[in-house]
C-alpha cells in the first residue's frame, strides 16, 4: 500500500494556476488516500501533506472532511452523466460503462462505512439524478422498437434493482480479491445485456451483437 507523506516533514508546494488548480490537487489527493486506506484513517492534515499545501490552504477550500467527500461525489456524477449524441442501445449502454466506473474510480463511496454516514441529501439527489437517466433511454428504446413494449412498471424496476444490486457485489470482487475471479470491466457490461436480453425485440437483439462486436474489436 502507497504510504502518504509524512505530515510533519517540510514539502515543497506544488506550483498551481490558482484556486481551481489547487481544488483539484486536493481533490486527486483526497481521493487516492480515502480509495487506499478509507476516510477514517485519513486526516486532513495529511491530505494536506499529500498535496504539499498547508492545511490552512486545504480547510479554506474545504472545511470540513465531509466536504471533500461531497465534492468527489459530485465530481463524479458530473463525469457519470452522460451528454454525448449517442443514440439506441449504445446510449444506454454510455450509462451503464459511466456507472461502473464512478465506482472504480472511488470505491471508498460505496465500501467505506464512515464515508456513508457523510452522505448528504444534496449527493443523494445527485446519485438519483445519474439513475435517473435509465428510465427515459429505455423507454426511447420502446419507441424506437428496439425493447419490448412490456418492459415497464414493475418488471423493470427489479430489473433494474437487480443490476444496480450487482454494482456493489462487483466491487467487492474487484477491490477486495477473493479466491474467485472477478468478473473484468467488459464482462460485467456484457452481464448487462444478458440480464436484458429477453427484453429485446429482434431488431434490439441484432444491435445489441453489432454493438458488442464493434466494442469487441477496439479493445
Amino acid at each position: 500500500m502507497q504510504e502518504y507523506t509524512n505530515p510533519e516533514s517540510p514539502v515543497p508546494p506544488k506550483k498551481t494556476n490558482g484556486a481551481r488548480e489547487t481544488r483539484q490537487v486536493i481533490l486527486d489527493s483526497a481521493r487516492r488516500l480515502f480509495n487506499e486506506r478509507g476516510v477514517s484513517d485519513i486526516s486532513m492534515r495529511a491530505i494536506a501533506a499529500d498535496a504539499n499545501i498547508s492545511v490552512g490552504n486545504l480547510t479554506y477550500h474545504f472545511p470540513r472532511k465531509r466536504d471533500l467527500v461531497s465534492a468527489l461525489m459530485a465530481d463524479d456524477i458530473h463525469e457519470t452523466l452522460v451528454r454525448e449524441s449517442s443514440t439506441g442501445l449504445e446510449r444506454l449502454n454510455s450509462i451503464f460503462e459511466g456507472m461502473l466506473r464512478a465506482l472504480l474510480r472511488n470505491p471508498f463511496f460505496f465500501l467505506d462505512d464512515q464515508a456513508r454516514t457523510m452522505i448528504s441529501p444534496q449527493d443523494v439527489d445527485n446519485v438519483q439524478q445519474v439513475h435517473g437517466q435509465i428510465n427515459p433511454v429505455l423507454d426511447d428504446l420502446i419507441a424506437d422498437g428496439l425493447m419490448k413494449p412490456g418492459f415497464r412498471g414493475e418488471s423493470r424496476m427489479n430489473v433494474i434493482s437487480v443490476l444496480l444490486l450487482a454494482y456493489i457485489t462487483w466491487l467487492k470482487t474487484v477491490v477486495r480479491p477473493g479466491p474467485f475471479p472477478a468478473m473484468t470491466f467488459d464482462e460485467m457490461i456484457g452481464a448487462h445485456w444478458t440480464i436484458l436480453s429477453p427484453w429485446l425485440t429482434e431488431a434490439g437483439i441484432r444491435e445489441r451483437e453489432t454493438m458488442l462486436s464493434v466494442k469487441a474489436a477496439k479493445r
